[in-house]
């Protein structure tokens, strides 16, 4: 996904945004109609990184439409697009078992089913590139369309949103990859584990949501993303300390903080950018480096596991690094912009 963000841009320069939208998910629906076939270790691969490129692609261009069609409410927009995100990947993680037994078919069949979402979403497009004022060959012109070079790697400013990023998406992809192992290793079992995961995406929409109206009472985002922070820090120590005195409710703290600075974190680009062409470059940039450093957690968190014998050190570690953020909070000013 970190790769594929970066690559975004040239992709923009010779198709134009939307078009570029509408070809990634096209991309999501065709890969995830492969699952069908995904028994098959090739297939899953293959349709596993067609998923992943469509994804970063659209992910990394939507601030930017956000901004373009919705210059006064982008705050609120991106936070409800972001519950939608983390709405959906619980549906698919909650029902996609559900719908396989339903129909008394392979498991493979409950993955491919996901593709018509994708699939509703190209046909929702449709009108968008129809009057689209951003493709390749309209007023958004060859010349102003983002390219590598142009991305802002000289600004410091720039690589402080990129940091930032990434320390929100190690916790979460941590937190995902993570908790339910901890608690079956504390003798849980499998299901009841899994219960711990399904608290923790439930109350992410709780927080995205929650920073969704906090983002439509304040432009300044920092005391959305102290309160946001310090909640995650709170969950972190107590699943480090305390794990199974209070496990529901430190869930719901990690999740609830997690789920609302990753709709926050997603309005940075917004934020700081004067354009949406500048907001494609910084998001660009943002999503590209942070995913590829942010692919590091889980494994760091393992890494950890094994050294120490327990999930005490790497969940402390994690705290850390939400403090961390919550310290860098207080260099989120609203004046700043990134120039390109």
């Amino acid at each position: 996904m970190g790769v594929f963000a970066i690559l975004t841009v040239f992709l923009t320069q010779r198709l134009g945004r939307n078009q570029t939208i509408f070809l990634s998910v096209i991309v999501i629906a065709g890969a995830t109609g492969m699952r069908i076939a995904s028994d098959l270790y090739s297939v899953l691969f293959l349709s596993t990184i067609g998923v992943g490129i469509g994804i970063a692609i659209v992910q990394t261009l939507l601030p930017s439409v956000v901004q373009e069609h919705f210059p006064e409410t982008a705050g609120v927009v991106t936070g409800l697009y972001t519950t939608a995100l983390i709405g959906g990947a619980a549906l698919a993680a909650g029902l996609t078992a559900p719908v396989t037994a339903l129909v008394d078919a392979a498991w493979t069949f409950g993955l491919a089913t996901w593709t018509i979402p994708a699939i509703i979403g190209v046909i929702a497009w449709i009108p968008v590139l129809n009057r689209s004022p951003t493709s390749a060959t309209s007023t958004d012109s060859m010349g102003n369309m983002p390219r590598v070079e142009m991305l802002p790697w000289q600004q410091d400013w720039a690589w402080f949103l990129v940091f930032f990023f990434a320390g929100t998406q190690i916790l979460f992809f941590s937190v995902l990859t993570w908790l339910p192992p901890l608690y079956v290793e504390l003798g849980w079992g499998p299901q009841h584990a899994g219960l711990v995961l399904t608290v923790f995406m439930l109350a992410e929409l709780a927080g995205s949501l929650g920073s969704t109206l906090l983002t439509k009472r304040y432009t300044d985002r920092r005391p959305a993303f102290f309160l946001m922070l310090s909640l995650s820090s709170g969950g972190l120590l107590g699943i480090a300390l305390l794990p199974l005195e209070f496990p529901w409710l430190w869930a719901t703290l990690m999740g609830v903080g997690i789920g609302g600075m990753f709709a926050l974190v997603l309005t940075l680009p917004v934020d700081y950018s004067k354009s949406p062409e500048a907001n494609e470059q910084l998001t660009a940039m943002m999503f590209g480096v942070g995913y590829i450093l942010a692919a590091t957690g889980p494994y760091v968190v393992g890494e950890l596991r094994s050294i120490t014998g327990s999930f005490q050190a790497p969940f402390i570690a994690l705290a850390v690094v939400s403090g961390a953020l919550l310290f860098a909070t207080a260099s989120l000013h609203p004046d700043r912009t990134i120039t390109v």
